[in-house]
């Protein structure tokens, strides 16, 4: 088998600048040219796949679980990534080849195959794709580098290694290569609703066996700064379970439309997803949204068609890490007289569970962010309009419009100015 070139682009995202913080000692400088040389030692297998275990960590706490099945086929004439991602709130299974993506969401019951992305942009930069990649290989750029120049698609990289020591875990000789992301900035607001700046930057550390140049761990924390706290999360992701038998008929098996199992599937391609979950900027909203059940805490059930004022649909999931900070964000944003940002800016928020209809795990999570007012359940929705990413948001006129949707709030600029924009040309 032909070794792999890596590509001239992912060399160039090597070199970005970085900010090296907290160094070990008795270190050795090294560029990441030369660490991402041992991944591609690996492709002289054809297969290679493992499982993944990764912990979550929020200042020191338990946050999450995630355990994902990973194959990887290192062949040039038919290169793929597979990918089998199941816990409590999420069963899906991602395949990527040359020519498509493929879905299955046992979840929501969907097989979705996606295969006019590189005609049209030359890489999956669509439909949410890359969001799976970027989930599933953070902190595996490792393995992911190789691959890319392969399946000409979206082109990922480690963060720019700076270093390596050697080191023995469990008396096996490993050598720890340790890389830095670029510092960012970030506005906030705090619990007192004074506004401020806040520094973060993260630090990954890859455990290389010497031997067999397999990847053992991954150790990735994110640093933040600012004037109130320094704080960090943490990821400490296994890999193990290696294997480089030829895995074509288990993969076959598995996305076998066919399969009796996914009989009552919802069936897609990029053409033929539901019009009512192609949600674009100014669309009327389908009735089939407007209607659905929204289930309060107290078993309440209100309907989208009821509200008359500006809606915020805050759809969130419990495994997606984004969501659950910006529903803390909520919380920080609380004034004395029970009012968020939004609120004061005349937007009813509802924060949606889309994945199920435990009410008690909505619960606890409506009272460690203290949302009791704002949470509901809508197991299925995702049925009924279009979740690009694991949380989403759509800002809805009162004539039922679509006014904003992106997968992020920020600092709510962008979605007030869409929102003022709105009201001045409909006066």
């Amino acid at each position: 088998m032909k070794r792999v070139i890596l590509s001239f682009y992912i060399l160039v995202l090597s070199f970005t600048f970085c900010t090296a913080q907290e160094i070990d000692k008795d270190v050795k400088s090294i560029s990441t040219i030369k660490f991402l040389k041992n991944s591609l030692k690996l492709t002289n297998h054809e297969w290679l796949s493992f499982n993944v275990n990764m912990i979550a960590l929020k200042d020191g706490k338990s946050w999450y679980n995630r355990e994902y099945e990973v194959i990887l086929h290192y062949d040039k004439k038919n290169p793929l990534v597979f990918v089998c991602h199941k816990d409590k709130f999420t069963d899906n299974i991602f395949l990527m080849d040359k020519n498509k993506v493929t879905i299955i969401d046992k979840f929501t019951n969907e097989f979705t195959i996606y295969d006019d992305g590189k005609k049209k942009y030359g890489m999956y930069s669509f439909y949410g794709t890359l969001d799976y990649l970027k989930k599933y290989f953070a902190g595996l750029g490792y393995y992911i580098v190789p691959m890319s120049s392969k399946i000409n698609g979206y082109q990922y990289t480690t963060p720019p290694i700076k270093y390596y020591k050697d080191t023995v875990l469990d008396n096996i000789p490993y050598k720890k290569y340790t890389g830095f992301t670029q510092e960012v900035y970030t506005k906030a607001v705090s619990e007192t609703g004074e506004k401020y700046e806040y520094e973060s930057y993260d630090r990954i550390d890859n455990y290389i066996n010497d031997e067999n140049f397999l990847l053992d761990s991954v150790y990735w924390i994110t640093y933040y700064t600012n004037s109130y706290d320094n704080s960090k999360d943490e990821k400490k992701i296994k890999i193990g379970n290696y294997n480089f038998d030829n895995r074509q008929n288990y993969i076959d098996s598995i996305f076998n439309i066919n399969n009796p199992e996914y009989a009552k599937f919802s069936r897609h391609n990029q053409d033929n997803i539901p019009m009512s979950r192609r949600l674009s900027k100014n669309e009327i909203i389908n009735d089939s949204i407007l209607n659905f059940p929204l289930v309060s805490l107290d078993y309440d059930t209100t309907y989208l068609n009821e509200k008359s004022s500006w809606t915020l649909l805050n759809l969130w999931v419990h495994n997606c890490a984004p969501c659950i900070e910006n529903l803390q964000k909520y919380k920080r944003e609380i004034d004395s007289l029970g009012y968020r940002i939004l609120e004061n800016n005349g937007i009813e928020i509802l924060a949606i569970n889309y994945q199920t209809d435990n009410m008690k795990l909505i619960n606890n999570m409506a009272d460690k962010t203290n949302s009791t007012d704002i949470m509901y359940s809508a197991k299925g929705l995702g049925n009924s309009i279009r979740i690009p990413s694991l949380g989403y948001y759509y800002l809805i006129s009162p004539d039922k419009k679509v006014v904003f949707k992106d997968y992020k709030l920020g600092d709510y600029s962008e979605l007030l100015k869409a929102k003022e924009e709105y009201e001045k040309k409909n006066k």
